[in-house]
């Protein structure tokens, strides 16, 4: 497993064409609504915040796309996209960017955040798991719902 950096970069009119042509793995395409989609959806609902997601290293590299915001009517931060270009995924590109998306929104609304995948994702599954979201019971237009807590700070 890759201990790959990444940098989290807005999407703007410099890099959102390129964005729009990530894809994810063929057999992975109907876990996840596509990035112009997604940016369709940014661009509607102001509660979003779309990402790049570049490898940290010179010269930097577009590897995915990330989008979160405050869920409604919970308001609490969710992570609804997250996807990695298939020439990029199994090297440990996801778990960067999970990593560094969690420290991002902690950053800014510390707490409790969610994210929601389909059934069927067990990549998704075993990497929210193994990050520490745990199973809610919800289910959300057909997703699973997991939560992820900071840790309790010692007394």
């Amino acid at each position: 497993m890759s201990s790959n950096r990444v940098v989290l970069l807005p999407v703007d009119a410099t890099n959102w064409l390129d964005v729009i042509q990530l894809k994810v793995a063929e057999d992975q395409s109907h876990f996840v609504a596509s990035n112009l989609f997604s940016l369709a959806q940014a661009k509607i609902f102001d509660r979003y915040v779309p990402l790049a997601i570049y490898g940290a290293a010179a010269p930097r590299v577009l590897v995915g796309f990330a989008m979160y915001g405050p869920h409604l009517p919970s308001e609490l931060p969710w992570i609804d996209r997250l996807m990695i270009d298939a020439r990029f995924q199994r090297r440990g590109w996801g778990r960067s960017a999970m990593l560094a998306l969690m420290e991002r929104i902690q950053r800014e609304r510390p707490g409790p955040m969610r994210i929601s995948y389909e059934p069927e994702n067990q990549a998704a599954e075993a990497l929210y798991a193994s990050l520490g979201f745990v199973p809610t019971g919800e289910v959300l237009e057909g997703e699973l719902v997991r939560e992820w807590r900071p840790p309790a700070s010692p007394a």
